[in-house]
């Protein structure tokens, strides 16, 4: 960035401080452009087997499924489904048997139940929290988030703590412990692969009970669903190390959304039930060259080169503020 700035009043001489205060002052913002163009890269945690307890590890460059799948090992409990991570920790937060959240530790190679999500008032009534489907962590504010199926009806966004598992009272509201999932295609009652992006924005795959699979974006405040994309059927969504969203099904079909990227197939641990991808952790950036010391005469046009650059390859904003007096 070039920036020309016109001097007022006597000669000045920028000195190291006051330079150090424009260098600081240069405010770089992130814009995350609308489809990526990296390659797939980093890795994704599956989970499946008929018993579904058992986890691997894919390499998303790999679209061999003959060497692209590594098994990691099986865990005790059945039926674990819907992964999320934390961008910061390796620990995997699952569902555990549809009632309880559970952590898995691919290191120790450890299954750990935190507790049962319990139950709560809203709209429809009490309502126990017992048919889970899917989990997800917004990674701006570190709330967990889980969907409950219902029966006949729309399913249930309600949220839990990541610490015990047990669903948070008037997490919507006072009396309000969960909100109804309410898709503008009335026919999407049920839902899947819930999933939160860097700035927090909720999306989940809706479905009419099996068909017409589309992804949604959700109101985390009122549950209101919009369709934003037809797909073909998930057991799960996950972002990967680029913000590229990716599904799994059930038979091991492996696809990004949005983007160009080939679909690749898993198959060791057919039926799989849920998706965790390594996660974008935004770095800060760079400027390129210190500004040295330097006067100007007055009235005279100060032009001062602060170009940046981003690590992450997002594109960037500059703004200057709180500047001397004078500039």
């Amino acid at each position: 960035m070039i920036a020309a700035l016109r001097t007022e009043g006597p000669t000045r001489r920028l000195g190291p401080t006051v330079l150090i205060a424009v260098i600081a002052a240069v405010v770089a913002t992130f814009l995350a452009p609308p489809v990526p163009a990296q390659a797939a890269e980093g890795s994704c945690y599956l989970i499946g087997s008929p018993g579904q307890t058992e986890l691997s590890v894919t390499d998303l460059a790999d679209v061999d499924p003959a060497t692209n799948e590594t098994g990691i090992g099986s865990f005790g409990g059945t039926n674990l489904t819907s992964a999320t991570r934390e961008v910061a920790g390796g620990i995997i937060y699952v569902v555990l048997a549809s009632t309880n959240l559970a952590i898995i530790d691919p290191g120790a190679s450890t299954l750990t139940s935190l507790g049962a999500f319990g139950n709560q008032p809203g709209p429809l009534g009490n309502r126990n929290l017992n048919n889970v489907v899917s989990i997800a962590i917004d990674q701006a504010t570190g709330t967990l988030y889980g969907i409950q199926r219902e029966t006949g009806t729309a399913d249930l966004l309600f949220q839990a703590d990541p610490a015990t598992g047990f669903s948070v009272p008037d997490a919507f509201g006072p009396g309000v412990g969960y909100v109804v999932l309410a898709s503008d295609k009335a026919a999407q009652i049920d839902f899947t692969g819930l999933v939160a992006d860097e700035g927090g924005q909720l999306r989940a795959m809706g479905n009419d009970g099996g068909s017409q699979w589309k992804l949604h974006a959700i109101d985390k405040s009122t549950g209101a669903a919009t369709d934003v994309l037809n797909s073909s059927a998930v057991v799960d969504l996950s972002y990967d190390t680029f913000g590229n969203l990716w599904g799994l099904s059930a038979g091991g079909a492996l696809f990004e959304l949005f983007g160009a990227e080939p679909a690749r197939v898993v198959d060791d641990l057919v039926p799989y039930t849920a998706l965790s991808c390594d996660r974008k952790t935004n770095r800060v950036p760079v400027f390129g060259q210190d500004l040295g010391d330097r006067s100007d005469a007055e009235g005279g046009v100060v032009s001062l080169s602060a170009a940046a650059s981003d690590p992450d390859g997002d594109g960037l904003t500059y703004s200057a503020v709180d500047l001397p007096p004078g500039l």
